[in-house]
């Protein structure tokens, strides 16, 4: 099961995300496995938080999470019609706010949730990151182990805008604490708690006009005047690297108007999805907050390893 990530939808992720469309493909093709994308009741917004334990503010009940209730019910659904059966392993894997419903289902799902993969962030509830907010110290604060459920964390290495509270850095020696020094804490507690789990960090990687052949229709021309248009704004570099222009950009995202010129810059008329895909093919090359296709193999093998999945063949 996947869920998009906050201020999104299915439809958006499966449709417009490039490397989240050739994560699907991978899935259904190398691993022979089904994908079920459900989007939050909250209509192009994030997934309830309410996690099972109550770590929320006001303490709301789990069946206070429309969007869990509606994902048990689509499994119940997908059980009825024979789709699956009570043994069929089921997957959660989640990008950004989508982390929520993955990590959730891991220990409010049925028991056939074999597996949770979380990419861009790690569940602020989940590890305690909104106790955190009031804290000088994370040692009070550790992962939810009330299960073994298997873990696979993922971020890149440009993703790092979100920090935690200055007290908590210092307490570490450290200026501020970004996504990536918590990931890390956090996998360091789900290890020492003895859960099977796996993290990848995907690292930058030096841009080419070629990647932007991902933009479904552009010509061979468009992709080489979209490369040099970022080159002659400052977001790439003489040798390919993208280049950080701001906290905020562009690990979560180019500047809409910078897009918007860039489509004007191929002769293109003005299209959101288009532009989203051109954001997520420069964000994918810094590494920033967008799904990648970096951590595939990692990802590939673990799944394999964790349902016991013959070992993929080269041929």
């Amino acid at each position: 099961m996947a869920f998009h990530g906050g201020g999104g939808d299915e439809y958006t992720m499966l449709n417009k995300v490039p490397s989240i469309r050739m994560l699907i493909k991978n899935i259904l093709e190398d691993l022979k496995l089904g994908v079920v994308s459900p989007s939050s009741a909250k209509e192009h917004g994030g997934w309830d938080g309410i996690m099972c334990d109550g770590r929320k503010a006001g303490a709301k009940p789990l069946s206070a999470n429309q969007d869990i209730t509606n994902i048990l019910q689509i499994i119940d659904d997908l059980k009825k019609d024979g789709t699956i059966d009570e043994n069929t392993p089921l997957i959660t894997w989640g990008f950004s706010n989508g982390c929520n419903p993955a990590l959730e289902l891991r220990t409010c799902g049925p028991p056939q949730v074999k597996l949770a993969m979380c990419g861009g962030t790690i569940s602020q509830m989940w590890y305690g990151w909104g106790a955190l907010q009031h804290k000088s110290t994370i040692d009070t604060f550790g992962v939810d182990n009330t299960t073994t459920t298997p873990l696979f964390l993922h971020i890149g290495k440009g993703d790092n805008f979100k920090t935690v509270p200055a007290p908590v850095a210092k307490a570490l020696g450290k200026d501020m604490i970004d996504k990536i020094d918590y990931q890390e804490q956090a996998f360091k507690w789900i290890n020492s708690a003895g859960i099977l789990s796996e993290q990848c960090e995907n690292e930058p990687y030096f841009l080419v006009a070629d990647d932007f052949k991902a933009v479904c229709g552009l010509t061979s021309e468009q992709q080489k005047t979209l490369y040099s248009f970022f080159q002659s704004k400052g977001y790439v570099d003489k040798n390919g690297l993208v280049q950080t222009i701001s906290a905020l950009e562009p690990a979560k995202g180019i500047d809409k108007t910078v897009l918007a010129d860039a489509l004007t810059a191929i002769n293109m008329p003005q299209d959101k999805a288009m532009e989203k895909l051109i954001d997520g093919v420069v964000r994918d090359a810094y590494a920033g907050h967008a799904p990648s296709l970096r951590c595939w193999a990692q990802q590939s093998a673990f799944i394999r390893k964790v349902l016991k999945l013959p070992s993929s063949i080269l041929v």
